[in-house]
């Protein structure tokens, strides 16, 4: 094989489209990634945060060892993807509480 068709590390080249998963790839770990966080934020609710690990979440919802390692990287990692969703929720929550009409009769507040 000449020189043109290795990269500097002298593996293979990939060809154009190489780099893009299938959507299917794609889509399968959009869910398997809710899946983990589902359950890391289930362990949360019964479990100290320093005493959980990833094996330990990724258990409750059955992930193979290698799957799960190589996909979300450590403990911290999904705990961090959970704080931005939990994040989003609450913004989104916000935003309908505001925009909803007010409860109750009497004056309602206004800016100038």
């Amino acid at each position: 094989m000449s020189r043109t068709s290795k990269d500097r590390k002298g593996g293979r080249r990939r060809g154009a489209g190489a780099d893009a998963a299938p959507a299917s790839y794609r889509a399968r770990g959009i869910a398997a990634r809710a899946r983990l966080l589902q359950a890391a934020r289930q362990l949360l609710r019964t479990h100290d945060l320093d005493r959980l690990s990833l094996a330990d979440v990724a258990a409750r919802r059955a992930f193979p060892r290698d799957r799960r390692i190589t996909t979300t990287g450590d403990i911290l990692d999904v705990y961090a993807q959970l704080l931005a969703v939990i994040d989003e929720e609450l913004l989104e929550d916000a935003a309908r509480r505001c925009a909803a009409p007010p409860s109750g009769a009497g004056p309602t507040w206004s800016p100038r």
